[in-house]
């Protein structure tokens, strides 16, 4: 177990520091909304990953079940695409993902604070948090990579994953509570520098699944 938290740790740091529209949403909602309004929006997504990462997992185990054969290609699509979405995001040079030049995403301070009350918002934040991510096909691409690297047996799957979603989401909510003093640090030189090395990572991820699978099969 301690071998699957250790593993699994890393790779929800990564992935929570990763900049993209998630990323930038819960930052820009609690810093105009405030902190319980981001805090909502990010279990938003939160329940998008989850769901996400169920279809990708019992589809996945289903095929994989007993079949050496599907672990081998499963295993080398898996580090396909992380190799392709970690070379995307470690060459991406596009401004669209920056608060600083994107109107989309600008974080605007909002003077007074202002605090979700009621359930109808509560459920607005939610609700906007799963569809902002779950409409992401690059997310989709992610958790479809991300799985296969989990292993092969169910219950190592599910608690490796489950690590993974736990430390996003706690991620998140140290995003929303430090939401003013993270928009001061991200300027575009720091955002570069976060997409290069989540990328490289992510990409090396990617190559070791594929080797995993042909050596220690």
């Amino acid at each position: 177990m301690l071998a699957v938290l250790l593993k699994a740790i890393p790779i929800g740091l990564l992935l929570s520091i990763m900049p993209g529209a998630a990323f930038f949403s819960v930052i820009q909602t609690s810093i105009s909304r405030g902190f319980r309004a981001g805090l909502f929006l990010a279990f938003g997504i939160s329940l998008s990953d989850i769901f996400l990462v169920a279809l990708c997992l019992f589809g996945i185990a289903g095929l994989m079940e007993n079949n050496e054969t599907a672990q081998l290609v499963m295993g080398i699509v898996g580090g396909i695409i992380l190799i392709v979405f970690g070379g995307y995001t470690f060459l991406n040079m596009k401004s669209d993902l920056n608060p600083q030049l994107s109107k989309s995403l600008l974080l605007k301070e909002c003077p007074n604070g202002e605090e979700i009350n009621g359930e109808n918002k509560r459920i607005k934040y939610l609700a906007k948090g799963f569809a902002l991510n779950v409409s992401n096909p690059f997310v989709w691409l992610l958790w479809l990579g991300i799985v296969p690297y989990s292993g092969v047996v169910l219950k190592e799957q599910v608690f490796f994953l489950l690590f993974i979603l736990i430390t996003v989401f706690s991620m998140d909510m140290l995003k929303s509570y430090f939401a003013g003093k993270i928009k001061q640090i991200l300027t575009p030189e720091v955002i570069f520098l976060i997409n290069r090395i989540v990328g490289l990572v992510i990409a090396c991820l990617g190559v070791f699944l594929i080797i995993r699978v042909f050596f220690w099969s």
